[in-house]
């Protein structure tokens, strides 16, 4: 995913995976503004293999999910216009 808006270190996610290079892997998330009303949260996630970032999973995730992985997990980066806006 190029540019994400936010990323998210998901810890709980695939520590339990031997083939996985780190204990947690990564949720990249990019905003999209759906008819001015709705906002659109996508989702990739990725974990280390094989010194790559392998692509595991896409989806649309609700505002909802999104805020208990932030919960759960540790905010690694949020592009600066989301910062700016409080959004």
């Amino acid at each position: 995913m190029e540019n994400p808006d936010i990323i998210i270190a998901d810890i709980n996610r695939s520590a339990l995976d031997a083939l996985i290079e780190r204990p947690y892997s990564y949720i990249f998330v990019k905003t999209f503004n759906r008819n001015k009303d709705r906002i659109i949260f996508f989702t990739s996630i990725t974990v280390k293999k094989q010194n790559m970032e392998v692509s595991v999973s896409s989806h649309i995730k609700k505002k909802g999910r999104i805020r208990n992985a932030i919960k759960a997990g540790r905010l690694d980066y949020v592009n600066d216009l989301l910062r700016h806006t409080g959004a």
